[in-house]
């Protein structure tokens, strides 16, 4: 799975934003009133890839998730009217799934979840004008959801943690450009924690879906499904954006999901043709692993989830119907593709200034 260097793509022309009242619907969760997978749980131990409990939600989209404390948190799609569903993994188990004050105005995009001074917040996005919602976890004394003004949505909302009381957003607007902002979370009223304390501009429209993730040794690496299905990775950090690269290999049918774990960057995604949840890692996100399955059945062409929790990496995912029942590993000699090789370029200042730019 060779990585090949994209050229500039901030020296292209900016595409021409999407007609009022649209909004670009690939890479979105399943829509309202659509049929969800249950979900099935992975986790990664010295033997490769092992089935983990899955959480009793009977229909659902694949959650986004974030450890906190010694809780994972878990924010979801109800298929049946889109509420938003949250609920926490304890000792016990997991926790009967609660609404959030959301009424029926969220889309049919997956929320992403971020642990930022002592709390979880959840970002979905709107169904009527598409902006970013903000709402802390638990709601109980905390506020109701609050909107990020002028940050609108035509995907999927991505953030992770940076620094100390921050984090970083990406967004795909309705033109199909992604946006990447900084975040400052400030103590004081909940409407006006939030400061954007800069903004860039991350790709030219090659994508119109969602961008998984990570925070890997003080860098943010973003990966992408492009609109030839291959997965676009790309990276910035204080010092430099760049380079950004294309993977060749196997083609992925859905946003992929990316992670850190004991010193590597991990990526899943699953394959389009197969419908293989398929993974890789990397140290520093260019000299990849052997792309391996997790499972020996196909899984639903739906966005993957990486957690760490208590130490371990573990693969949420849509089951395939016909495999519901069927979570048989994969041992981790099972190796599908040769490990991508990426060829190693220096960052563009032009992709710096781009990006850092307000």
């Amino acid at each position: 799975m060779p990585v090949v260097r994209r050229p500039d793509i901030l020296d292209r022309p900016r595409p021409e934003s999407a007609p009022a009242g649209t909004s670009p619907r690939a890479g979105a969760v399943p829509a309202v009133g659509e049929a969800a997978g249950e979900i099935g749980v992975s986790v990664l131990g010295p033997d490769g890839w092992t089935a983990a409990q899955a959480p009793p939600w009977p229909d659902a989209t694949t959650p986004s998730l974030c450890a906190h404390r010694d809780g994972l948190y878990a924010a979801f799609l109800r298929p049946s009217d889109g509420a938003v569903m949250w609920s926490t993994l304890e000792d016990t188990g997991w926790s009967a799934p609660e609404p959030l004050p959301t009424g029926d105005a969220v889309s049919a995009f997956r929320p992403a979840l971020c642990a930022v001074r002592g709390d979880v917040w959840c970002l979905y996005v709107a169904r009527d004008d598409s902006n970013v919602t903000v709402c802390p976890l638990p709601v109980g004394g905390q506020g109701l959801p609050f909107a990020l003004d002028s940050w609108a949505a035509a995907a999927a909302p991505s953030a992770v943690p940076v620094g100390r009381g921050g984090l970083r957003t990406a967004l795909r607007h309705p033109g199909g450009d992604a946006v990447i902002g900084d975040w400052k979370v400030r103590r004081g009223p909940l409407n006006r924690r939030w400061h954007c304390a800069d903004q860039g501009w991350l790709t030219d429209g090659d994508s119109t879906g969602a961008i998984g993730l990570a925070d890997h040794h003080g860098i943010t690496w973003g990966v992408y499904r492009q609109k030839n299905d291959a997965i676009g990775a790309l990276s910035w950090s204080a010092d430099a954006f760049g380079p950004v690269w294309e993977l060749e290999g196997p083609l992925t049918a859905h946003t992929p999901a990316v992670a850190s774990h004991e010193g590597k960057l991990w990526l899943a995604y699953c394959e389009k043709d197969t419908h293989e949840l398929l993974v890789c890692s990397a140290p520093d996100g260019r000299s990849w692993s052997p792309v391996e399955p997790v499972l020996r059945a196909p899984v639903a062409a739906a966005e993957p989830a990486l957690v760490v929790h208590h130490g371990r990496l573990h693969a949420y995912y849509q089951r395939e119907p016909a495999h519901r029942t069927s979570d048989d590993p994969v041992p981790a000699q099972s190796v599908r593709q040769p490990a991508p090789k990426a060829h190693r370029g220096p960052a563009s200042a032009r992709h710096l200034r781009a990006a850092g730019g307000s």
